[in-house]
């Protein structure tokens, strides 16, 4: 006496269970992914130029502003020493 519906072949057991509890699985259209992906790279790669070019910038304005601090202690020093001139005979 089988019961009624519940059958071991029925349609309904071998359907997957309700998409309740998975995570959505991302849309993929290749054709588009691979171009997405070489742009985004591109663009990482740009502003990472960018990035450190700006910083190159930074540190070359630093470091002269440091040379010019440098220089004006050097020529308000200057009076105590003897020119190279008179040194080497010139």
């Amino acid at each position: 006496m089988a019961a009624r519906g519940t059958s071991r072949t029925s349609p309904a057991r071998n359907e997957p269970r309700k998409a309740l509890f998975r995570s959505p699985a991302p849309f993929e259209d290749t054709q588009s992914s691979g171009i997405d992906l070489i742009i985004t790279c591109l663009c990482v790669e740009r502003e990472m130029d960018q990035g450190i070019k700006n910083t190159q910038k930074e540190l070359h304005k630093q470091r002269l502003v440091q040379m010019k601090e440098l220089l004006a202690g050097l020529q308000e020093n200057e009076w105590r020493y003897k020119p190279i001139d008179k040194l080497i005979g010139l």
